[in-house]
């Protein structure tokens, strides 16, 4: 998810988040996550949909509190680039 823009598709951001989430778990899949200044909403709609799976966190410049919520679900957190 990503409102560096703004918010104005949110709606249609977790819906397609949600929908790839289903997909992912239902096939044993992981997820390459994309959440610029949408971390926690994104790992929101994760639990949301019933995803307990591993994933990447790609270009990830959050917190430690959000690295730790992360690598707790299973995440692999991988630095933005500087």
């Amino acid at each position: 998810m990503d409102f560096s823009r703004g918010r104005a598709d949110e709606a249609r951001q977790r819906a397609f988040l949600s929908a790839q989430a289903d997909l992912a778990q239902r096939r044993g899949l992981p997820i390459l996550l994309h959440a610029r200044r949408g971390f926690y909403e994104a790992f929101t709609v994760l639990r949301e949909a019933g995803f307990d799976r591993a994933g990447v966190a790609h270009a990830f410049s959050g917190s430690r509190d959000m690295a730790r919520l992360a690598l707790d679900r299973g995440f692999a957190s991988l630095p933005a680039p500087c």
